[in-house]
């Protein structure tokens, strides 16, 4: 089915359209709260495991449009497909900008179902604006009473993104905005995130949380020296190593890394997995990952970071088990 991927050449030298096969993508007219498309991404796991035979995380959700009467449509395409199109169009030095399975290229029907012949395959759209693909063979199961119209799919791609969401998205992705230039001076302020850890721990009751933040400096600095095999005190060990810094980006790195800190001390079931700091034309950024037992809280954490005046960008989400994986780019300052 891979090797049925069309990737169209996009206007400019660097987009590309891609066009998956329709066995592969499945589309869903389904009711949802009236929430931003961030806020429902988050949520559509747990309604689309209802319409779903296998395991969700398997494959890629997107939400396509809005339609009427609080529904909408939703795609759903297996993650190797979508990787393999990410693919196919890395090779030719351009970006996936839109995904569409080749039955959203007919246009939906006022009523009934458009169909489309392709040889041996029949590519269909009703008029909720799902579509379907299916052996020629069959087709008469599928459709059954249905009023079938013939069709041909449009000279015109739709608009938007289609499939071409959250990590297959257009937009680069968050560690894009790290920099090899940039290594010494993380080395740095790693030090600085063991000493904002280290006040932290000296004001915290929670004996539990002392240890969690104990551990995340050792990763931290594990991470920043690989090389250091023995690890005995983190703080003096980081102190040895880090003599020299960039004060500007220390005030900055503080800044932000005190609100964050803050916010994870008082979100309830919110633990940092990451965090990383740097600049981009003259802005701090800071990347973090929060670990949540659920999506209500991850929010929360992030409505917090807001009211403390930071801007914060949401990355991609995944899960592990019980655990939610949720990615921040924090920008500005308190």
């Amino acid at each position: 089915m891979i090797e049925q991927i069309k990737i169209i050449e996009g206007a400019n030298n660097a987009d590309a359209i891609a066009i998956l096969p329709g066995e592969a993508v499945s589309f869903f007219n389904v009711p949802l709260p009236d929430l931003p498309d961030t806020k429902l991404q988050k949520i559509l796991p747990g309604v689309m495991a209802e319409y779903l035979a296998g395991n969700v995380d398997n494959v890629h959700i997107s939400i396509i449009k809005k339609l009427e009467k609080g529904r909408y449509l939703i795609g759903v395409c297996d993650h190797a497909i979508m990787m393999a199109a990410k693919e196919m169009a890395a090779k030719k030095g351009r970006i996936i900008k839109s995904a569409w399975p080749d039955y959203a290229l007919i246009n939906v029907p006022e009523s009934g179902i458009a169909l489309y012949n392709d040889g041996e395959r029949i590519l269909a759209r009703r008029s909720d604006e799902t579509g379907f693909c299916v052996n020629i063979n069959v087709l008469d199961h599928v459709v059954k009473a249905h009023q079938t119209h013939e069709a041909k799919p449009d000279d015109e791609f739709p608009e938007g993104f289609g499939l071409a969401s959250g990590k297959y998205s257009p937009r680069a992705p968050i560690m894009a905005y790290i920099r090899p230039a940039y290594r010494f001076g993380l080395i740095s302020l790693a030090g600085l995130i063991i000493w904002t850890i280290s006040m932290i721990l000296m004001i915290s009751d929670n004996e539990a949380k002392r240890r969690e933040y104990a551990d995340a400096s050792t990763q931290i600095f594990k991470k920043t020296y690989p090389d250091v095999k023995r690890i005995v005190n983190v703080e003096a060990q980081m102190r040895t190593m880090t003599s020299v810094g960039d004060a500007g980006s220390g005030q900055e790195f503080l800044s932000l890394s005190e609100t964050i800190f803050k916010a994870v001390s008082q979100a309830g079931g919110v633990r940092l997995d990451s965090l990383s700091f740097d600049k981009n034309d003259g802005e701090p950024i800071m990347n973090i990952t929060i670990i949540s037992e659920n999506y209500a809280e991850a929010t929360s954490f992030e409505s917090m970071l807001e009211n403390a005046g930071l801007n914060v960008t949401q990355g991609d989400s995944s899960q592990d088990g019980t655990m939610i994986f949720s990615r921040f780019i924090i920008t500005g300052g308190v």
